[in-house]
């Protein structure tokens, strides 16, 4: 059961609206009134909160809204399918300066996928007999194709005509650059190592000792994703906030929605296997991949209608399925950890935040870190770890310093019941564009 310490609910209208924190995780007053003013939107049933609450672009990220026969697609914004692969290297072990040497000097510049804009379509209408496809560029992917299948979330066919104008040559073109990229903004990949074990058991389940390395990789689907939010909701701004579920334009937004869901997942997965380029990778294992900026249909059997569960900054969590497979990422330089859904996901709309949450907006950060920088070294940022990142001004913005304690909030998700705690990781190498 969750303790009602770390939960606070009030009601806007008929609209109950619940903030998992902790009374000392500090929550920032304007995240907190854009969770209300989401409450307020047509069709609105149900709204939560989550430990790494923050303002957004008009609606906060780390929520999670229901709403009822309507889907908002503002409410996701247009970071759509952004998420987290995450995966289990074994003991593989790293030597961090000869690997950040050949990253620096490879990653940012060397992509091995040049795809043309009908090749991309087809690999995004048809993502799991495109990913094949991806044995032809690297070697040792066969084994990984079933592993694919089972860890990625939200993975499927679409029916590219169904989004419409929303899709032309111009947009697939500029996708197909971006491919193999990571983005700005919070995006990263990471090499990992399990510094404790919390829950031996679980940790046995899934193979993961003190020791290992893993490697995550949190981006979304780039320039392709954002453009089709952006005209969606330049066209239709009337309707934007909510649509009736069987209208013309939810089914336009849901397939334009669900080609960037596979996008995304696809990219991260590209971007992990060009990253292991540099290993002879044996003991390579996915554990998960969930998206965290998207919306999902739900079968109701009651007298409601169908509901739309709307996650932005949240990924699902199911405390049904055995041993629902999750990772909480802290900021740069600081531990993340592996965890599984908790007995009271389900009471939350089966989700967890996506990580900490930002303490300090991006211009404050700026000035706060660069004085740090000047006044410590700009290794005082990022907690020693090695950081590869093309424009030094990142670190300035995206510093650990900048988001909440990754301490504070797990007590919160463990104490609202929404994960257990399997296994603390700490950062070994830091990638960022």
């Amino acid at each position: 059961m969750a303790d009602h310490r770390y939960v606070t609910t009030t009601h806007i209208g008929d609209v109950p609206v619940s903030i998992i924190a902790s009374p000392e995780l500090w929550i920032e007053g304007t995240a907190v009134d854009q969770l209300h003013n989401a409450a307020r939107i047509e069709g609105v049933v149900r709204v939560v909160g989550l430990p790494d609450l923050q303002p957004g672009r008009g609606y906060p990220v780390g929520s999670v809204i229901l709403a009822c026969e309507r889907l908002i697609p503002i409410l996701i914004d247009k970071d759509i399918g952004c998420g987290m692969l995450f995966c289990s290297l074994g003991r593989l072990a790293l030597n961090r300066g000869k690997l950040r040497k050949r990253l620096e000097a490879q990653f940012f510049t060397r992509r091995k996928a040049f795809l043309a804009p009908d090749e991309l379509l087809e690999l995004l209408s048809r993502p799991r007999r495109g990913l094949p496809w991806l044995g032809e560029l690297f070697e040792q992917t066969d084994e990984l194709l079933e592993d694919v299948y089972r860890a990625v979330y939200g993975l499927r066919d679409v029916d590219p005509e169904s989004a419409g104008t929303l899709l032309d040559d111009e947009l697939l073109q500029s996708a197909a650059r971006d491919w193999g990229s990571l983005g700005s903004g919070n995006h990263f990949a990471e090499f990992q190592q399990v510094a404790e074990v919390a829950d031996s058991e679980l940790s046995n389940l899934y193979q993961l000792k003190r020791g290992d390395t893993t490697l995550l990789v949190h981006t979304g689907s780039r320039g392709f994703g954002y453009t089709l939010a952006w005209r969606f909701l330049a066209r239709a701004p009337e309707t934007g906030k909510s649509i009736p579920l069987d209208s013309e334009a939810a089914r336009c937004y849901l397939a334009a929605m669900q080609l960037a869901l596979n996008y995304a997942a696809l990219n991260r997965l590209f971007i992990q296997l060009r990253l292991l380029e540099y290993f002879k990778w044996k003991e390579l294992r996915i554990l998960l991949d969930k998206p965290h900026n998207f919306l999902e249909i739900i079968t109701n059997d009651g007298d409601e209608g169908r509901l739309v569960l709307h996650r932005k900054g949240a990924a699902p969590a199911h405390p049904a399925v055995n041993d629902d497979p999750l990772v909480i990422p802290g900021a740069l330089g600081r531990s993340s950890w592996f965890a599984v859904a908790g007995p009271g996901a389900d009471r939350f709309l089966n989700s967890v935040n996506h990580g900490v949450g930002r303490r300090w907006n991006r211009a404050h950060a700026a000035a706060k870190l660069h004085r740090k920088a000047m006044d410590k070294g700009r290794r005082s940022l990022t907690g020693g770890v090695e950081f590869i990142c093309p424009d030094g001004d990142t670190l300035f913005v995206e510093g650990g310093d900048a988001y909440k304690d990754i301490d504070s909030v797990m007590e919160s998700v463990v104490g609202a019941g929404l994960a257990r705690p399997v296994a603390r990781l700490e950062p070994q190498i830091t990638i960022k564009e």
